[in-house]
């Protein structure tokens, strides 16, 4: 998906200071094993766009007038990023279960699964 094209949580910043677009542009997806979550920058993406999504007004911001969320975006890019993969709805499964449990820890004040200590 190219930057100018890319939903409006793909193109702010990562934690490297590049696009989430670029950042997860050759990342890939995986499940964890421990958690049954989506693993790696992709959850990164997710976890962080959860966030964003429950601390800001993002509603009311221009570039999401009459658009999807930010984590509908990120999850349309990881569809589209999935495409020809034959875990496609596996990895899918993960990212869903990944969204849900960063929308509890969020509600409950707890470390978002998928993030960096720190981040």
């Amino acid at each position: 998906v190219p930057i100018e094209s890319a939903p409006p949580f793909m193109r702010t910043s990562a934690p490297d200071g590049t696009r989430w677009a670029q950042y997860v542009r050759w990342a890939d997806p995986f499940v964890d094993a421990t958690t049954g979550l989506l693993g790696g920058a992709w959850a990164e993406c997710i976890s962080s766009a959860v966030r964003y999504e429950r601390s800001a007004e993002w509603d009311f911001l221009p570039e999401y007038a009459g658009k999807e969320g930010p984590v509908a975006g990120v999850r349309s890019v990881l569809e589209a990023a999935l495409k020809d993969r034959a875990d496609r709805r596996e990895l899918l499964e993960a990212a869903g279960k990944l969204e849900e449990a960063a929308h509890a820890a969020f509600g409950e004040g707890l470390p978002l699964p998928g993030l960096q200590p720190g981040a």
